[in-house]
């Protein structure tokens, strides 16, 4: 009985339990080692405040668009339900811009902020020249933004 040897296990005690086996370094290492990996593995790259921009600056316009194209069909109901969208996409817009440089963020405050305006007095519209008067409104705001935040952050 070699009490050194690393493999040796005490017999069990009186009390019918054994004892434990000692931990091998190398066995606590390699397990480190697969735990570091598996955190490197789930860890992403965090997107930066200019591509949030960006991608809320296409999400805005396609949310417009279908909304457009919901009262070039004649679906008043449908362009309703897809209003929500569009103040959606303009307030993740409004929240990734403020993540941006004082300076970037201030340039596009007062325009997203006419912008909100819009489409907040849009769902007050009565009649279909209203809707289409507010939504060539809005839709002009948009591709205002959107050609802003193309040129500011070079979105691709």
């Amino acid at each position: 009985m070699d009490l050194e040897d690393p493999t040796y296990v005490l017999p069990p005690s009186k009390h019918g339990t054994r004892a434990e086996p000692r931990i091998r370094p190398t066995r606590v290492l390699t397990a480190l080692a697969l735990v570091g990996c598996l955190l490197a593995a789930c860890s992403s790259p965090s997107v930066s405040a200019s591509q949030k921009v960006c991608n809320d600056r296409a999400q805005l316009s396609s949310s417009v668009s279908t909304v457009v194209d919901d009262l070039r069909s004649g679906n008043l109901s449908k362009a309703k339900d897809d209003l929500p969208a569009v103040r959606d996409a303009l307030n993740s817009l409004s929240q990734s811009a403020q993540q941006l440089k004082a300076q970037e963020t201030q340039a596009l405050k007062p325009q997203i902020d006419n912008l909100k305006n819009s489409v907040a007095n849009f769902k007050n519209s009565k009649s279909l020249s209203d809707l289409q008067s507010g939504l060539a409104s809005i839709r002009s705001q948009v591709e205002s933004i959107s050609s802003q935040i193309g040129d500011t952050l070079k979105c691709s």
